[in-house]
């Protein structure tokens, strides 16, 4: 839940009129190289562990969070074209 929401925080502080812009993509590309980083960190510190399965969960999160922005960009898209034939 915690990268996706850092990943619509990005998406969307870097929005611009297309769907996709390349400061969106790298924003994206190094959140999810971030995610096994932190995972790994956790290594010096005493009471964690590192899991396969939280960098999972993680891209998992920002996976969920790009599908959500590309639903509402979409949505967005097509009440712009209903709003303007009016």
């Amino acid at each position: 839940l915690a990268f996706g929401l850092f990943g619509i925080a990005a998406i969307c502080s870097l929005m611009t009129k297309s769907f996709l812009n390349r400061r969106q993509i790298l924003a994206v590309s190094l959140i999810a190289l971030l995610i096994p980083a932190v995972e790994f960190a956790q290594i010096w510190m005493p009471e964690r562990h590192v899991d396969f399965k939280d960098v999972l969960n993680g891209w998992l999160g920002l996976g969920v969070a790009c599908a959500l922005y590309a639903v509402v960009w979409w949505i967005w898209q097509i009440a712009r074209r209903c709003g303007s034939k009016k």
